[in-house]
């Protein structure tokens, strides 16, 4: 662990620090969360926090994962995305990736012996094995990359993909096996490092004849088979560390609490409608990322 008064090379950076309010200041919340954020911010994680400090930051991530799961219980849709961006704006992406492999994992893993017999492998099987063989790339990038262009990477990213789908795009054609291998191994690229390899194939997979002929039960198991290469090559990379992995014992109750409260949510609302929202708030927050960190490249 660092100590509380240093920053090490993987941090979010030292530019423009502020002075930390001293913990006699923090008589309300707001003095509190502010000591966190700015100590994040500067040093990344983990960090040795006082007691109120580190009690703030855990029920933020709390709260994250529970929005995100509420969304996810609700649609299926952009639980990661979210969980993830929202997190990352005051932790590295170093230590936010591998928590959200293993909720992705945990959540995904109890549907597998319901869809197992009706999963057309041969069908996703180009995709799938393209995105695992460049899964490691992409992991290299999240352990050996600093954090700021990792995230301006990321910010731009989700803005572009939030954008495409919110104008309704996706391929509607049959696409060729040059395509699929390109769109598996560009979700494997992405998955690695931030963890959100389901874009490319919701854009570039889902809308064409093929999502259609395999069904629901084979695009499962396919982000189910990306998510547990992921999380294999994390370890190979030695990205678990006790920090991620007490981060993913405290969200996982986050996680089952939202996704219950969103299914119960399920045709109270539009779904359409709903989804529009949420892609403008990843796009919202996708330029948030990018501000916050863009000022490292000068």
């Amino acid at each position: 662990m660092r100590s509380a008064g240093g920053c090490g090379t993987g941090g979010l950076g030292t530019r423009g620090a502020k002075a930390l309010p001293s913990l006699s200041q923090a008589k309300d919340v707001q003095l509190v969360v502010k000591r966190v954020l700015l100590r994040v911010g500067r040093c990344g994680w983990p960090l040795e926090l006082d007691e109120g400090s580190e009690f703030m930051l855990y029920f933020y991530a709390f709260a994250c994962v529970l929005l995100a799961g509420i969304v996810r219980g609700f649609s299926g849709f952009a639980f990661a995305s979210l969980a993830i961006m929202s997190l990352s704006f005051f932790l590295p992406l170093s230590a936010v990736v591998p928590t959200i492999f293993l909720l992705e994992v945990v959540a995904g893993i109890h549907l597998l012996p319901a869809i197992w017999r009706t999963v057309e492998w041969r069908s996703i099987g180009l995709i799938v094995g393209s995105s695992i063989a460049f899964t490691p790339l992409g992991v290299y990038a999240l352990s050996s990359f600093p954090a700021e262009p990792m995230k301006v990477v990321l910010a731009v990213f989700s803005l572009i993909a939030a954008a495409l789908l919110f104008f309704g795009y996706q391929l509607r054609r049959m696409p060729t096996r040059v395509e699929a291998a390109a769109t598996g191994s560009f979700a494997g690229l992405l998955n690695g490092a931030f963890g959100i390899g389901g874009w490319p194939i919701i854009i570039f997979f889902l809308g064409s004849p093929v999502a259609l002929a395999v069904g629901r039960a084979s695009i499962i198991a396919s982000f189910l088979a990306m998510d547990i290469s992921g999380l294999l090559f994390l370890y190979i990379f030695d990205l678990y560390t006790f920090d991620s992995l007490t981060l993913f014992a405290t969200t996982l109750p986050a996680l089952i609490v939202g996704v219950y409260l969103g299914s119960k949510l399920v045709g109270k609302m539009s779904e359409p409608r709903a989804r529009k929202i949420i892609l403008v708030i990843l796009m919202c927050m996708s330029l948030l990322m990018f501000a916050q960190n863009i000022p490292y490249f000068f």
